[in-house]
């Protein structure tokens, strides 16, 4: 159904092309060119093709006079382009292109790819791609007068030529046409040309008229001179007469920069727009895309954080699991509120140390009792397993010989330890301390080593729980204000069932 709504458009479009010659017998036929392969008559493409001719034709939208259209999707696709001389009139301009769509059509009656040009416009179309795309120019004319000093004429050609070339190329989207004269000899003058499609950038402008003038003057000679050298996409014409009206000339528009001209148009839409819709449909675009991506980077940020907060929800309802089976677990837990204003929000002045756990600070709780804080680092060495596991084994070992755990924290990715304070620190600031280690005598010593194996002996033999401290060292033994040992940081501890021995697959400790 939709090839049948096709096809009676194109028969449509072929009897209004058909009453178009009568009003337009006057255009100067100057050649023609038929290339491509064959359409049939019942083809799609020919059905476009019609179609668009017609809305060529019958276009009044274009006070600039270039015209570029399509029709049709993937290999029925027909790109059309149709340019008047940038000295014609509107009316003449719209009389020139109705005519040229009823005439190629007759001079190239199957053949997907033509070309025409008149003294006033010229019209192609092509199932290929040809906006924005310049082809070298091959076709050119002789001089109904000829020149005895060649040289001479191709001096003053010299003269015109790059003026006229350079206004030309800077025109912009709606024309690049430029006109002028130069002296020659004498009375005589010299006028001239130039003309490219708008669809053309800079660039592409500049080159295709340096070809057509280049080939103009190496074909010069005594008894032969060329006036016209053209092709699809540009023209350059001398005469020593005044060929154009100067009164519908316009002074060269200089191109903003950039762009020179438009990007290549979408599959199957027709691709005549004034600057103002162009510069519309590519500001919506842009919106789309903006907004687009703002969407999906919001909805990224949405993903992630609601997995950081299950991750996180999942390892407190983990951590709940592990220690089910702890009387009275609730009872231990502190508010993080309370353990940041013990510490004056974790200030450096309360900082007693760092270790693999993360840091250790002083703080003192609400009912004067100081305390020892372990905070979890985002980069520590040691995770929640470890934190699992110290909470877990301190919870239920109670010996005078090891540190007392008082509390811990969970709050969102904040994991916190809270101890008895011990104002002596570790052994090892007395072993490693030249004045401290005057304060270890002998009986001290013995003490001291009594303690840490009463400790051991309780983990190992005495206790619910068969433990295996492994990490013991002299960092890990804190002294309080007696000196006497208790031995702390069970982080890397390993709880034994009713087994003499075990088998580990990692190195540990220190």
């Amino acid at each position: 159904m939709a090839f049948s709504w096709k096809l009676l458009l194109g028969v449509s479009a072929v009897l209004v092309l058909l009453t178009l010659p009568a009003n337009g017998q006057n255009e100067t036929y100057l050649f023609h060119r038929c290339s491509g392969a064959n359409y049939t008559r019942n083809s799609t493409y020919r059905a476009n093709l019609y179609t668009l001719l017609s809305v060529v034709s019958s276009n009044r939208n274009i006070s600039y006079g270039f015209y570029n259209f399509s029709e049709g999707q993937g290999s029925d696709r027909v790109n059309s382009i149709a340019l008047c001389r940038g000295d014609i009139q509107q009316k003449a301009c719209e009389k020139c292109v109705g005519f040229s769509t009823s005439d190629l059509p007759q001079r190239c009656p199957t053949q997907s790819q033509a070309s025409i040009w008149y003294e006033s416009c010229m019209l192609r179309y092509s199932n290929q791609m040809i906006f924005h795309s310049m082809e070298e120019p091959d076709i050119m004319s002789r001089s109904d007068r000829t020149v005895s000093d060649v040289d001479s004429l191709i001096q003053a050609l010299n003269v015109l030529f790059p003026v006229l070339r350079d206004h030309a190329a800077s025109g912009d989207y709606r024309r690049k046409f430029a006109v002028g004269e130069t002296n020659f000899t004498g009375s005589d003058k010299i006028y001239g040309l130039a003309q490219c499609t708008p669809d053309l950038n800079r660039d592409q402008c500049y080159n295709c008229l340096e070809l057509a003038f280049s080939r103009m003057t190496r074909s010069f000679t005594v008894n032969q001179q060329i006036d016209r050298y053209f092709g699809v996409s540009c023209a350059f014409r001398y005469s020593f007469d005044q060929f154009y009206n100067p009164a519908f000339v316009l002074p060269p528009v200089l191109a903003p920069n950039p762009p020179h001209y438009f990007p290549p148009y979408p599959e199957g839409r027709r691709s005549s727009q004034t600057p103002g819709e162009w510069l519309k449909s590519r500001l919506k675009i842009i919106i789309i895309i903006v907004a687009s991506t703002a969407c999906f980077v919001t909805l990224i940020l949405c993903i992630c954080i609601f997995q950081r907060r299950r991750i996180l929800k999942q390892n407190q309802q983990g951590f709940k699991k592990d220690v089910a089976g702890i009387k009275n677990i609730e009872s231990l837990r502190f508010n993080f509120r309370t353990i940041r204003a013990a510490t004056n929000k974790f200030s450096d002045e309360n900082k007693l140390g760092r270790g693999g756990f993360g840091t250790v600070y002083k703080g003192k709780l609400p009912d004067g009792q100081e305390v020892a804080i372990k905070r979890l680092g985002d980069n520590s060495g040691q995770g929640e397993t470890e934190f699992k596991n110290e909470v877990f084994l301190l919870a239920k070992l109670q010996h005078v010989n090891l540190v007392r755990l008082l509390g811990f924290c969970l709050h969102g990715h904040e994991r916190l330890l809270v101890y008895e304070f011990m104002p002596n620190a570790s052994l090892d600031h007395f072993l490693f301390d030249p004045a401290r280690r005057a304060c270890l005598d002998w009986n001290t010593r013995h003490r001291i080593i009594g303690g840490i194996a009463r400790g051991l002996l309780y983990l190992h033999e005495d206790s619910r729980l068969r433990i295996i401290h492994r990490d013991l060292k002299a960092g890990n033994i804190l002294l309080d204000e007696n000196l006497t040992p208790k031995v702390a940081d069970f982080g890397m501890a390993r709880l034994f069932e009713d087994q003499t021995r075990g088998v580990t697959s990692q190195i540990v400790g220190t």
